[in-house]
């Protein structure tokens, strides 16, 4: 069922349909609700019923991923009944796709493309509206969906005035806070460098794997060989978890980091083909979210 609901040819018009058919495949035996929790993870709980979520949650989610289920279960819940009251005949939201649905681009996977910027680009982000990009020329490039590629403006990089270092590498990965803070970790020149207001300052000099900024706006760090994760606190790094203190079977190698609004932490481990949960609010002690088998090429959005 799992499969099924990946399949990027999979068209449903409503969401409610996906958790009909998972409860559906559930009433045919009592050992299938373990799988409930992993099911879940395949559903957009946002436009769920406030009856239907009611019903999930009467129900214990096990597995690694159970607690942040039962989270965001609760947060759509609380969203849900703040702007209730339509009835349940009146909510009819659709599953958010166009002619396919795909679980990772929530759109479809057969859609037509397009050239937007004819310039390689070596990390993006998004931040209010706009694509930021840098190049493999030491710049940082930002434009609007839908600019012709020769609307592309310049943030950071040649005849832009930057107080202090605007001398980029290469090989640099980008990460923007909600307050519009560009951080760049600068592989070729071993550095993290923050710009901002015209002015950039080093806050590390080290080098830096990647880098994730959390819709909180806390800036976590993978430090070379992905084992040790950083966040920036006030002007300093201070050290979340050093997979050399873990025991062995549970060190990791991580090559990607994604962050929620919660400060869950998402590694990509390389050492295990897997994605690891460290949750802050537990003991850090990682949990695998899932396996992906490293010759598919992953990475965490």
């Amino acid at each position: 069922l799992a499969r099924i609901l990946k399949r990027s040819d999979l068209c449903l018009s409503r969401e409610e349909s996906v958790l009909k058919g998972i409860f559906n495949w559930l009433s045919v035996s009592k050992d299938r609700n373990s799988s409930l929790g992993m099911l879940l993870q395949h559903v957009d709980f946002q436009s769920i019923s406030v009856e239907n979520l009611l019903r999930l949650g009467r129900f214990t989610l096990s597995g690694p991923a159970g607690g942040h289920l039962q989270r965001e279960v609760n947060e759509a819940l609380r969203v849900r009944q703040r702007k209730r009251p339509q009835s349940s005949d009146d909510f009819q939201p659709k599953r958010r796709c166009l002619q396919h649905w795909s679980p990772d681009l929530g759109a479809s996977s057969d859609a037509l493309g397009r050239e937007v910027l004819s310039a390689p680009c070596s990390s993006l982000c998004w931040h209010e509206g706009g694509i930021y990009a840098t190049d493999f020329s030491g710049n940082i490039l930002c434009w609007k969906p839908g600019d012709a590629a020769a609307n592309a403006r310049r943030v950071v990089g040649q005849s832009v005035a930057v107080t202090g270092i605007n001398d980029l590498g290469q090989y640099c990965e980008l990460a923007i806070s909600p307050t519009g803070e560009v951080f760049v970790g600068d592989q070729d020149n071993a550095r993290l460098v923050s710009f901002e207001n015209g002015s950039s300052r080093v806050l590390l000099g080290d080098f830096v794997r990647t880098l994730f900024c959390s819709p909180a706006g806390v800036l976590y760090v993978l430090l070379s060989g992905g084992r040790v994760v950083q966040k920036l606190v006030g002007s300093t790094l201070q050290t979340v978890i050093d997979a050399e203190t873990l025991p062995a079977d549970l060190q990791f190698e991580g090559y990607a980091i994604a962050v929620t609004k919660e400060e869950v932490i998402y590694l990509l481990d390389n050492q295990n083909s897997c994605i690891l949960r460290i949750d802050p609010a537990e003991p850090l002690k990682p949990s695998v979210a899932g396996e992906v088998p490293s010759e598919q090429g992953p990475d965490l959005w």
